[in-house]
């Protein structure tokens, strides 16, 4: 995938080759996205008539900007 990733953009970029460059460039995103893993927060079997609430904090009320950033951490 790698190869196809510098290929893809040394020709399109370098060479002028549009196609090679849509190439590289999918490649690319499929490599990200690959790759995105999501951190399991919480993990549980349900049974029949158990419910899940589902909640997000405003951004507002989430505290200062370097808060929030600690907390991903």
């Amino acid at each position: 995938m790698d190869r196809v990733i510098r290929t893809g953009f040394r020709r399109g970029l370098r060479g002028g080759d549009p196609l090679w460059l849509v190439l590289g460039a999918s490649a690319w995103m499929v490599r990200r996205a690959r790759r995105s893993r999501h951190e399991v927060v919480y993990r549980t079997r349900a049974e029949p008539g158990d419910r899940l609430e589902i909640s997000l904090r405003s951004p507002s009320t989430a505290g200062t900007r370097r808060e929030r950033r600690r907390v991903r951490a």
